[in-house]
């Protein structure tokens, strides 16, 4: 074998190992490539199924949201009728009020007393003995008497409930003979019908 085919053949041989080394690094490659795809691939699974739970959670919370703007708008509603009430209850106080301040005021006529109609809640009522009470002569009538004797016990009346009270008083002291020629006539007596002085 001659020089230039030594030669030649040794050539050959490392271009053929070269290219063995760099198939291999080829793959090695091409390996490492597929690794990162098959890697992204589960990036990209993992991002849908993260995107899916959103969507549940966006649907629920549209769900919640249109369910609370339901609340609220059955609250609204609620806030009106108890805005109804509570002005029906302010018109019906004023007017308990009033019937006070006249039934006071009538009490006061036929004891002798001034009652102060702004006293303090915190402050206790003094009531006057009977013994010291000077009780005027149009207060002296059996009706008027009882009504006297029974505010002199007991606060005001300003209730139906209250009036009921006082009335089965006076119609209990006639039923019970202590002056059977006299016939009550309470609302006459509270609410100043009369024109007795």
């Amino acid at each position: 074998m001659t020089e230039a085919n030594k030669t030649f053949n040794s050539v050959l041989e490392a271009s053929v190992l070269h290219m063995g080394n760099v198939g291999s690094m080829l793959m090695d490659e091409v390996a490492h490539v597929n690794e990162r795809i098959d890697g992204r691939r589960e990036e990209i699974e993992a991002l849908e199924n993260w995107k899916e739970d959103m969507q549940g959670v966006i649907h629920g919370q549209e769900d919640s949201i249109f369910q609370q703007g339901a609340n609220i708008d059955l609250l609204k509603g609620e806030l009106t009728t108890l805005k109804d009430l509570v002005q029906a209850l302010v018109t019906k106080t004023g007017e308990l009020e009033d019937d006070k301040v006249r039934l006071t005021r009538r009490v006061s006529e036929l004891t002798g007393e001034v009652r102060d109609l702004q006293r303090k809640c915190n402050e206790p009522e003094v009531r006057v003995e009977e013994e010291e009470l000077e009780v005027p002569e149009r207060a002296k009538s059996p009706p008027a008497r009882l009504v006297v004797q029974y505010c002199q016990g007991h606060s005001t009346p300003t209730t139906t409930s209250a009036l009921s009270r006082l009335r089965r008083v006076v119609r209990g002291h006639y039923k019970s003979g202590r002056n059977p020629k006299e016939k009550p006539n309470l609302n006459r007596t509270l609410f100043g019908l009369t024109s007795k002085g």
